[in-house]
């Protein structure tokens, strides 16, 4: 996560760049893969933070850019040589969606756009799976800022669609609630 305009806070700075440094020594292997103990595919994600960590105007000293520019290479490596099957986790797609875009792969990109899109419940939201019982806020939100980081907006039906119906699930507080869940 990045917040363009405290880029250059030195707290701000000195924070993230302890973050990046623990993420990198106690979560990524030798191999460029990260070691976490949850139930989904975050590599691509992880992939574009590193990128925009480092696109960044951030001060950052030489070690801890050095750092994370390997972390960033390792990981590249490691998602080009892996199969990258169309998930069926549609936050995971969605994430692959945003780092095939990124990577001007534009045949994949639409292979996954057409699969994600497909995945639109008649409620207009996502579910977490395919086959899912009910749409989810959260994955909803994370499937709109994939189409919107791909350059679909609000001409585009399903983007004008999905942020009424966001819009719509919100509570008076500001929150969403959903399975027992409130963010």
């Amino acid at each position: 996560f990045r917040d363009v305009d405290r880029d250059t806070d030195p707290a701000r700075v000195e924070n993230l760049a302890r973050i990046m440094q623990i993420a990198g020594k106690d979560w990524q292997k030798e191999d460029g893969s990260w070691e976490t103990s949850v139930g989904f595919d975050y590599r691509p994600w992880i992939a574009l933070a590193l990128e925009s960590y480092q696109k960044s105007d951030m001060p950052k000293d030489d070690p801890i850019h050095a750092a994370i520019a390997d972390r960033g290479r390792r990981t590249e490596v490691l998602l080009q040589s892996i199969e990258r099957p169309v998930s069926e986790i549609s936050e995971e797609l969605a994430g692959w969606l945003v780092y095939e875009h990124r990577r001007g792969n534009e045949e994949r990109k639409q292979l996954l756009l057409k699969e994600l899109l497909s995945r639109r419940r008649d409620d207009g939201m996502w579910g977490i799976k395919v086959e899912s019982e009910y749409g989810h806020y959260l994955v909803t939100g994370s499937v709109l800022f994939a189409l919107t980081t791909i350059g679909m907006d609000t001409s585009d039906p399903v983007v004008r669609e999905t942020q009424r119906v966001l819009l719509d699930g919100q509570q008076e507080g500001g929150h969403w609630e959903e399975g027992g869940r409130i963010f």
